[in-house]
């Protein structure tokens, strides 16, 4: 897979180098963040503080998306803001919905789901169906009280070996995405990074809208099974933002 570089951050809490080749990828290798010589980690010209090499940088705004059919697009600031996805949402009959498409194809690629009547505080990930169905239930995104922790159940990766993410990620979508081995998380390492753009770089880019966030990805990790982590949980703070 390459030589893994260092993307070692001024805080207690790192990003890892890589992980073993094929171990935490769902979607495909397509989604799989890849090793890289040169990585400007620019955005027109306004990061170019703190970039970093070999991995990825998802740019989001939290709460942002209802269920009655607005939409929004998942760019790469590392890559020149890069469209990766495009996430919709729709209000159904018995359940609400969030479907998210390859920005470059427009095949949908998963959906994720919540029934009204469910009692637990889950979101539900489906592989999209060819006729827009859910064709496989995929995995759950659960958080505790008060939804400072989150976990995965029913993860499998394309090899059909389980595995478990965790996440510790506050109110306001800061925090990290772990691999979980059964046992208290690491707290020094992780395969994936919530942060504000002033985490990324020193000062705030031009043109961003005030509550955007960034979501940075470990070498080897499939980034659309981290963006459905995350949009998991930023449908569970809205749960918590309504009460």
């Amino acid at each position: 897979m390459g030589d893994c570089v260092s993307t070692q951050v001024n805080e207690p809490v790192r990003i890892v180098e890589c992980v073993p080749e094929g171990s935490l990828v769902v979607f495909g290798n397509q989604y799989t963040v890849k090793a890289s010589e040169k990585n400007s980690g620019t955005t027109d010209g306004a990061i170019t503080s703190n970039a970093k090499k070999n991995t990825l940088v998802m740019k989001l705004r939290p709460h942002l998306l209802s269920w009655s059919g607005d939409s929004f697009t998942v760019v790469d600031v590392s890559k020149g803001n890069q469209e990766l996805f495009r996430v919709g949402g729709k209000a159904l009959t018995f359940n609400q919905r969030r479907e998210v498409a390859d920005a470059k194809t427009g095949k949908a690629i998963f959906h994720m789901q919540e029934n009204f009547l469910q009692l637990d505080d889950y979101q539900t990930i489906y592989r999209q169906g060819k006729n827009g169905d859910a064709a496989e239930e995929l995995f759950r995104v659960y958080s505790g009280f008060g939804n400072y922790q989150q976990w995965t159940e029913g993860l499998k990766n394309s090899n059909g070996v389980p595995f478990k993410l965790g996440g510790k990620m506050g109110i306001f979508l800061k925090g990290h995405i772990y691999l979980d081995r059964g046992q208290e998380l690491d707290s020094r390492k992780a395969i994936a990074r919530v942060m504000s753009p002033l985490d990324w770089c020193d000062f705030w880019p031009a043109g961003w809208e005030r509550d955007s966030y960034l979501v940075e990805v470990a070498q080897g990790v499939d980034y659309a099974l981290v963006l459905a982590m995350v949009l998991a949980v930023d449908k569970m703070m809205q749960t918590y933002d309504s009460d």
